[in-house]
C-alpha cells in the first residue's frame, strides 16, 4: 500500500475507488465497506483508495472531548494495506481544513485528484465543514460527475451497532471478548519502546516500556501477550499500572511495560505491536521485592501455559 501525506501525488490517480472516514479502529464495520471497495475495485480494474485524516478531527474540534484511539495512525495503515487497500491518503486536519464547505472538499480536492469511479461510505459518513456532507450530496454529485455511489448498512452483533465509540468503551472496561468479536481480532495495542526506570531488569525481570500512540488503554492489570515485532512473534507478560511496590519511585505515574519471554534484544525506539490474550489478575502492592518475584514467577509459569495453547503464527527466537 503507497501512503501518501495530504494531496502530493504526482498526477491525478485513475480509476479510483475511494472512501473517506477516520476508520479508527479498522473494526468489523469498516472492515465491510473496505472489503468492497477493494473488491469493487478489482472488478473494475482500477485502484482502492482510503483518504483518512490526522489527527482525529475531535483533537483538533474538541481536544478537551478528543477520546483515546483504538488505533494510532500508524497502526490503521498497517491494518489498511492487510485488506489489500492500493493507496491511502492522510490528509493533516487543523482547523482551516474543518471550515471547508463539502462541496469544495469533494470538488477541489477529490475529483481534483482522483478520476472517480465510485465512492464507498459507511452508515454514518458525514463530511465537511460541521459534518454537512452527506449522502444525498454524493449521490447528486456523483450524478454530476459520472461515479457511482456505494453506500453500506451498518453491521449488527447482537443487535448492537459496531462503532469505534463503543469499542472504545469496551477496551477501557476490558471486554477482550466482545470486543475481539467487534474487531474481527483480538485486541492490540501499537506502540514504541522508550526508556524506563529499569526496575524490572534490577529484579531479573527486563521489560520494555511503551509509549502507546494515544491508544485506548485497558484496566490496569497484568496480562499475558504476544508481541510483533517486525516479523517476529514473541510470548510476553504485559503490566498496566502504577508499580505499586515501588509507588515511592514512580510517583503513581501509570505505565505500560511488557517482559517478553525468552529475549535479550535492545528493542528502544522499536515500534512493536502487543496482542492481549487473556488478563492474569490485577495490580497489587506485596510487602517485599522478593514476595513480587515469586508472583511473578508464577504468572510467567501461568502465561507459558496460555501461550502453548495459543500457537504462533511467525518463528520466534
Amino acid at each position: 500500500m503507497k501512503i501518501i501525506q495530504g494531496f502530493s501525488y504526482p498526477a491525478k490517480l485513475k480509476n479510483a475507488y475511494l472512501t473517506i472516514g477516520v476508520y479508527d479502529g479498522v473494526h468489523k464495520g469498516h472492515s465491510h465497506v473496505l472489503s468492497t471497495l477493494v473488491k469493487d475495485a478489482v472488478k473494475g480494474n482500477g485502484k482502492s483508495v482510503v483518504v483518512t485524516f490526522h489527527p482525529h478531527p475531535l483533537r483538533v474540534l474538541m481536544p478537551e472531548f478528543a477520546p483515546p484511539h483504538i488505533t494510532s495512525t500508524g497502526h490503521k495503515m498497517r491494518l489498511l494495506e492487510q485488506l489489500g487497500i492500493d493507496y491511502c491518503f492522510v490528509i493533516n486536519f487543523d482547523t482551516v481544513f474543518s471550515k471547508i464547505s463539502p462541496e469544495f472538499f469533494l470538488n477541489d480536492y477529490l475529483i481534483k485528484h482522483f478520476d472517480i469511479k465510485e465512492i464507498c461510505v459507511g452508515y454514518d459518513s458525514a463530511f465537511g465543514h460541521e459534518k454537512q456532507g452527506n449522502l444525498d450530496l454524493l449521490i447528486s454529485l456523483g450524478k454530476k460527475h459520472n461515479f457511482i455511489v456505494n453506500h453500506i448498512p451498518p453491521l449488527k452483533i447482537d443487535g448492537v451497532i459496531v462503532s469505534s465509540t463503543h469499542i472504545r468503551k469496551l477496551v477501557i472496561a476490558g471486554e477482550f471478548e466482545l470486543v475481539e468479536l467487534m474487531l474481527g481480532r483480538p485486541y492490540s495495542l501499537f506502540g514504541t519502546v522508550v526508556q524506563g526506570d529499569t526496575i524490572g531488569r534490577e529484579i531479573g525481570y527486563p521489560t520494555a516500556n511503551i509509549d502507546p500512540h494515544h491508544e485506548a488503554i485497558p484496566p490496569s492489570g497484568v496480562y499475558v501477550v504476544k508481541v510483533f515485532l517486525n516479523t517476529k512473534e514473541y510470548a510476553g507478560i504485559l503490566n498496566i499500572g502504577y508499580k505499586p511496590t515501588f509507588k515511592e519511585k514512580n510517583n503513581f505515574i501509570e505505565t505500560i511495560e511488557v517482559h517478553i519471554l525468552d529475549f535479550n534484544i535492545d528493542i528502544y525506539g522499536k515500534d512493536i505491536e502487543i496482542v492481549f490474550l487473556k488478563k492474569l489478575r490485577d495490580e497489587r502492592r506485596f510487602a517485599s521485592t522478593k514476595q513480587l518475584i515469586e508472583q511473578i514467577k508464577i504468572d510467567e509459569q501461568n502465561a507459558r501455559k496460555i501461550i502453548f495453547a495459543n500457537p504462533f503464527k511467525y518463528d520466534c527466537f
